[in-house]
């Protein structure tokens, strides 16, 4: 039996699982200028995916890698709860909304913080 797929999807659901709490806590920390930190990453994790000679090790080290440039994507795309101090920057109006009504989500978030029992 070959073992190495599941090894490596295994490997990739934990970079994952690693990154995106990351990314998240990087954005709310340092907002998105710290986005470098993800490309510098992502670059050093492909330069030693090219650099190792075993073949699956290899092939981990690249999913890591673009995991850590997927977090660039995903800083960027980051959608905040409305009302959230780094919504909208000062002085700045929000743009209209192009879908009317309220996000489920946010309708859902809001009601168990009232404690309504959604």
């Amino acid at each position: 039996m070959n073992y190495s797929g599941i090894l490596v999807g295994a490997a990739v659901f934990l970079s994952i699982g690693i990154c995106h709490p990351l990314v998240i806590k990087m954005e709310y920390q340092w907002g998105k200028q710290s986005w470098w930190v993800w490309l510098v990453a992502g670059l050093a994790f492909c330069t030693l995916s090219l650099l190792v000679q075993n073949d699956i090790l290899s092939i981990i080290i690249g999913g890591f890698a673009f995991c850590c440039l997927w977090g660039i994507h995903e800083m960027f795309l980051l959608l905040l709860p409305l009302g959230h101090p780094r919504d909208v920057p000062p002085g700045k109006a929000r743009a209209p909304r192009l879908v009317p009504g309220e996000p489920e989500a946010a309708r859902l978030l809001r009601g168990k913080t009232q404690g309504t029992g959604n």
